[in-house]
């Protein structure tokens, strides 16, 4: 299950990670949201929602995840919440402790790896309040 389109115009570009969370259209934020959403979407095993609802609820947790640097561990825990699946208590004390995940540095990292140019102002793209074009 894939995020990205059959044909972008850039790589990694995600019309539904667009359409879905507003971002810009930058590959590191396209890559870094819907690489992590793909990894939670198998993780959903038990939950009573529609695929539509789970591919939402991923890419919003990892939109949320990218932005604010959550550690993977937590950013599981919040899918599950999400999705009315049950978690422990010791889980989130225990993800609450752990070091905090640059995920949009790692899509950086990859994209790089790649070949693909990347704005040198790339991490200005986010903030508090969401995601933003870049200056």
């Amino acid at each position: 299950m894939t995020f990205t389109d059959a044909n972008p115009t850039f790589p990694y570009q995600s019309s539904e990670a667009r359409r879905q969370l507003g971002i810009p259209d930058s590959p590191e934020i396209h890559l870094a949201i819907t690489g992590l959403a793909e990894r939670l979407i198998p993780l959903a095993e038990g939950a009573s929602k529609s695929d539509a609802v789970l591919r939402i609820t991923a890419l919003r947790t990892a939109s949320a995840a990218v932005l604010f640097r959550y550690p993977f561990e937590m950013v599981v825990l919040r899918f599950r919440v999400s999705l009315d699946l049950p978690v422990d208590q010791d889980e989130i004390d225990a993800a609450a402790k752990l070091t905090p995940t640059d995920w949009l540095g790692q899509a950086v990292q990859q994209l790089r790896m790649e070949g693909v140019e990347i704005a040198p102002n790339f991490g200005k793209q986010a903030s508090h309040y969401g995601w933003r074009e870049a200056p």
